[in-house]
């Protein structure tokens, strides 16, 4: 699929997955270690290049970041997708999740289930401490 994008240019849009994993390598090198590829494959893969995308507004991100919170642990993205309270699109999801883990507010364990890391109290703990 071809679309014109905000700034005037084409963008070709893959469709199959396997078509994209063809040009994208997994690893950015070869020779990285085994604790740089867990970190690697630990990552929440939002994909927003290869996806029609729409931004998302105010209320939709404070909606999915709300359902996060009180399920944090529970699902793993496309169930997470399947269980939102307020149907979308899945491109805006993406992006929405690349926003929340941007922010770390939301991260994902070792069986890729979402869950929500942000701690206020914490931060505020660390920053009432001398410095050095």
């Amino acid at each position: 699929m071809i679309i014109l994008s905000s700034d005037n240019t084409i963008k070709l849009l893959i469709q199959s997955k396997k078509q994209t994993s063809a040009f994208k390598p997994r690893y950015k090198s070869e020779g990285l270690d085994d604790i740089n590829k867990m970190e690697t494959e630990n990552q929440l893969n939002c994909n927003t290049e290869d996806i029609i995308t729409r931004m998302p507004r105010l209320d939709t991100v404070i909606m999915v970041e709300k359902f996060i919170k009180e399920h944090s642990g529970e699902f793993k993205k496309t169930e997470l997708f399947n269980n939102l309270p307020k149907k979308m699109m899945w491109g805006t999801f993406n992006v929405i999740l690349a926003y929340l883990v941007e922010n770390n507010k939301i991260g994902v364990d070792n069986s890729d289930y979402v869950i929500y890391i942000y701690n206020p109290e914490l931060i505020k703990r660390f920053m009432n401490n001398k410095r050095y």
